[in-house]
């Protein structure tokens, strides 16, 4: 899954979420994403990403400036 890289300028913003969660950001990606990164991380498939990310529920959001974490929801 999805590993961030520190030579990055742009801002991630990774979503962790399960299959039956419904995006509802679609639009905010379609205008952000020259500026933005939006990696998808379905923790159905990855469950790993739950302990490593510190996820505890659905859907969760980490935003990354400059490959480190700067903030959650």
């Amino acid at each position: 899954y999805f590993r961030p890289k520190k030579e990055s300028n742009k801002l991630v913003v990774i979503d962790f979420t399960v299959t039956w969660c419904a995006p509802f950001y679609a639009q905010l990606v379609k205008k952000c994403t020259p500026f933005v990164i939006f990696p998808k991380v379905d923790i159905e498939e990855v469950k790993s990403a739950l302990q490593d990310w510190a996820i505890e529920a659905m859907p969760a959001f980490v935003f990354l400036k400059e490959g480190g974490a700067d903030d959650e929801d």
